[in-house]
């Protein structure tokens, strides 16, 4: 305080004036909103940021604050001589604000800590403004001071936490300030700290009252601070007695599954579970206090003095950084930020995006090709400047990739369909040893799939199409075609065009706004790229034209459900956070004299006694996983379910005792009748659904007591030759020989898909199986599959030398040229013997013949 005192005596009092009367102290002003704006274009998207111009950025705003220093000295030297430093309290604020501003510009190229989480930014903003009117107090009403004062104090802790992290910088920072005055920036928020102490001071000597206001923003920032750290140490709490109730009862599910499905979903659980993966936390083993995030989860990592203080002092739940992207995936849906990198993707983001949709009304199906372009906003010459890009596309249920196209110097390079295994060999060695120009495309569980691109450079922006077949959904009357969505590098600035054909005259088109006509049956937009949009028409009879090819031909009908007589032995329902109370109440009195089951680790009858008291307790999970091998008696067995959107997928657990158990019953058991209140399913259901373990069907509860009352459920209508497909409610038909064709190739396409899910699902939990009869349906439809993916390689000795090679005798990449059918190599020869027969006979009617 005497040292304050001290410097207070040295800085001149200052008078009522305008700051437009300071021609001096409004320079600052405005060189703080330039510096401040030239700061702000990365995040405004003008420049991206990690681009070359970061350092231009932090060169600018470092120039205008040594501009400044330099300026407010020769003013000082010519009024004071030689007591140069008697300069203006006012002016130092503008000084210490353009120091911040530069340090944390530098910070970006020499990171100190993460990116600042936006509260943070927006604190800095409110405190470095309330310094600047602090400038202009004597200007302002007495009540507005106090205001200022108070936020001044809140702000005043924030930047004493930053002075402490600062702190093991502060020696190298003062020895090398001799060499380059660039290492300084460590000392910016102790600068600030002085400015704040120094404005206090001199209005505490005016008024002894502004001390309330400044400590009670101190306080306030305290309070909340300790709130903060109390709810931190309450949640690490919450997850030891989760732990603690998983080890004695010997869950055969692993801890961080039952940790994910009873933690509560919330943002303050997610930052506790994301401390050290996205957030920094400190590092007590290493002797370094501070440490920054590690590993290769796909987010931008981030610093927030909350997280870091309560994980100080508080600690952080004793995670494994794959537990915690476990939990992350089935909490808050982060699978694709979480899947496995070979390189970098933190520049890029999607550029473009061009849609090119084409609707088979009367077969219920569409085509869809998606061509993206990928840019990096990388140096050019920086190390490293290749990146791969990965894709997570969301297919609707049943739906298929059947195209992948890579672009090559400008030439487009059609996929080759081969077995997972040698894709993802072929891969990882091109880009992970030799870094040259391959795409992949696999399966992955829930209906979506991945994308692969590399290398992704500056030079250039990369290009890569993938074909969609997919069925479409119908609701009563209507059809709908829902946006194939992606998850990737950022497109948030990304445009598109949009272009959608009907194969026949729709029936009442609802378009999404934007869209126009532009041909016959076809309409067209371009506009800033949305992920959600889709398109209802009328529902129409379905063709009765197939697709033939190899012998075998295709057909869709209209599914009419068909139903048997059924009483369950026993009923059990699979509950969430999903179910209301009504929906229960609803199932429970359908159910009447039926056993009812739920699960909780063990199999629980329910009864009047205890049926609320349980769903309570199960309906605050976030997701079931119901272990359907507990089931007894499953061919007369019926679980009624409602999922959630996210949960676990099978193969998060193939290492558990529950998915051993899960396995072994599954292979034992026939197939399980399931009725779900909504059509969505969790992960973990749909996947089961897709390899047709379940005999499905949907509705409300009301529904549900009408099959229940009337002893029925839904037959099977799946052989070996048909499968169904629920959501454009069609089947699908194989048959030897040729039907009346006209029908696309992706009739073909939609059945092996299924037929392959069918075929592997017997063998789906053991990696080391071998389905050549399934392997064999993939190469020759041209689908990706969970045994087979679409790859494209940059020579035709990079096919060679992995084995990979082009089936002929199959579909190929679908495209949008995509006719009906395809005559085989016999048939082609009938052609000819029939034309050179006909073209005879005409020859011999001739007259003079």
């Amino acid at each position: 305080m005497p040292y304050i005192t001290h410097i207070l005596k040295l800085i001149p009092m200052e008078t009522k004036t305008s700051m437009f009367a300071d021609r001096f102290l409004l320079t600052g002003i405005l060189l703080i909103i330039l510096s401040t704006f030239i700061f702000m274009l990365p995040e405004m998207n003008l420049i991206h940021p990690g681009s070359n111009s970061d350092f231009g950025i932090f060169f600018f705003c470092y120039s205008i604050a040594i501009g400044y220093m330099i300026a407010m000295m020769v003013r000082g030297f010519m009024k004071f001589k030689w007591k140069v430093f008697t300069a203006s309290l006012n002016y130092m604020t503008c000084l210490h604000i353009l120091l911040l501003i530069s340090a944390f510009a530098l910070n970006r190229e020499l990171p100190i800590f993460e990116k600042s989480v936006p509260w943070v930014c927006t604190a800095l903003a409110f405190l470095c403004i309330t310094l600047l009117m602090l400038t202009l107090r004597h200007n302002l009403p007495a009540f507005l001071q106090h205001v200022l004062f108070f936020l001044n104090g809140a702000g005043f802790v924030m930047l004493v936490y930053f002075a402490i992290y600062l702190l093991p910088y502060y020696g190298i920072g003062f020895v090398a300030s001799f060499f380059f005055g660039i290492s300084l920036h460590v000392f910016a928020p102790l600068f600030l700290i002085l400015s704040s102490l120094l404005h206090f001071t001199k209005a505490f000597k005016e008024n002894k009252s502004f001390i309330y206001t400044f400590l009670g923003g101190i306080c306030l920032a305290l309070i909340i601070a300790a709130g903060f750290i109390i709810q931190w140490d309450k949640a690490n709490k919450k997850i030891n007695y989760i732990l603690n109730d998983h080890i004695v009862n010997e869950s055969d599910l692993p801890a961080w599954v039952n940790l994910s499905r009873q933690l509560p979903k919330n943002a303050f659980m997610e930052k506790v579970i994301k401390a050290g993966l996205v957030y920094s936390t400190p590092d007590k083993n290493s002797g370094n206090f501070w440490r920054m995030p590690q590993g290769s989860f796909d987010e931008s990592r981030k610093h927030d003095p909350l997280v870091m203080t309560s994980a100080l002092l508080a600690g952080t739940p004793d995670f494994t950084r794959k537990e915690r992207i476990s939990i992350l995936e089935s909490m808050y849906d982060s699978r694709h930020h979480a899947q496995e990198r070979l390189w970098s993707g933190d520049m890029l983001e999607t550029a473009n995006v061009i849609s090119n949709v084409r609707i088979y009304p009367d077969y219920r199906m569409a085509y869809t090709e998606k061509i993206l372009s990928i840019r990096n906003n990388g140096m050019k010459d920086r190390w490293r400047p290749a990146q791969e890009a990965i894709y997570t596309f969301h297919l609707p249920e049943g739906g298929v990739i059947s195209s992948l196209s890579l672009w090559i110097e400008g030439k487009e390079e059609k996929g080759i369909m081969t077995t997972k295994s040698k894709a993802d060999s072929a891969y990882k060695t091109i880009v992970g040893v030799e870094k040259r120009d391959p795409s992949v495309v696999h399966w992955q569980e829930g209906n979506t799939v991945s994308v692969r691109v590399f290398p992704c450079t500056p030079e250039e922006n990369r290009r890569f199409k993938v074909g969609i077949t997919s069925p479409l959904r119908k609701e009563g009357n209507s059809l709908i075609y829902e946006n194939i969505h992606f998850k990737g590098p950022d497109a948030g600035k990304a445009t598109e065009s949009v272009q959608v054909n009907f194969t026949m005259k729709p029936g009442n088109p609802d378009m999404p706004a934007g869209f126009t006509a532009s041909a016959e049956h076809t309409f067209k937009t371009e506009k800033k790229y949305e992920p959600d949009w889709n398109i209802s028409l009328d529902a129409v009879p379905v063709s009765t034209q197939g697709f033939s090819f190899n012998g075998k031909s295709y057909l869709v009908e209209d599914y009419k459900k068909k139903y048997e007589s059924f009483s369950p032995s026993a009923i059990y329902l699979d509950i969430n956070n999903s179910w209301s109370q009504q929906e229960f109440d609803e199932v429970w009195k359908a159910a009447g004299k039926h056993k009812v089951y739920v699960s909780d680790g063990d199999m629980i009858l329910l009864d009047d006694a205890n049926r609320q008291e349980v769903f309570s307790k199960l309906a605050s999970h976030n997701f079931s996983l119901f272990p359907l091998h507990k089931i007894t008696d499953p061919s007369h067995a019926l679980l009624v379910t409602k999922s959630t959107a996210v949960s676990p997928n099978l193969g998060d657990i193939k290492e558990s005792a529950f998915s051993s158990a899960l396995i072994a019953g599954l292979k034992a058991h026939e197939e399980i009748k399931m009725f779900s209140l909504v059509p969505q399913l969790s992960p973990y259901l749909k996947t089961l659904k897709e390899l047709r373990y379940f005999r499905y069907d949907e509705g409300n509860p009301a529904r549900l007591d009408s099959l229940l009352k009337n002893g029925k459920f839904i037959s099977q209508q799946e052989d070996s030759s048909a499968i169904v497909l629920d959501i454009s409610q069609t089947r699908m038909v194989e048959s030897s020989g040729m039907v009346s064709t006209g029908g696309p190739d992706h009739l073909m396409r939609l059945f092996a898909y299924n037929d392959i899910m069918k075929k592997v699902s017997r063998q789906y939990f053991n990696p080391e199986a071998s389905n050549e009869e399934a392997i064999a349906e993939a190469l020759e439809a041209y689908v990706v599959s969970p045994v087979s993916s679409l790859i494209v390689l940059e020579t035709q000795k990079d096919y060679d030398r992995f084995n990979i090679t082009e089936s002929k005798n199959s579909l190929q990449n679908a495209s949008m040229k995509s006719a009906g059918a395809v005559p085989e190599p016999h048939e082609w020869m009938l052609i000819i013997l029939s034309l050179a027969a006909v073209s005879f006979l005409l020859l011999r009617s001739r007259p003079g013949q």
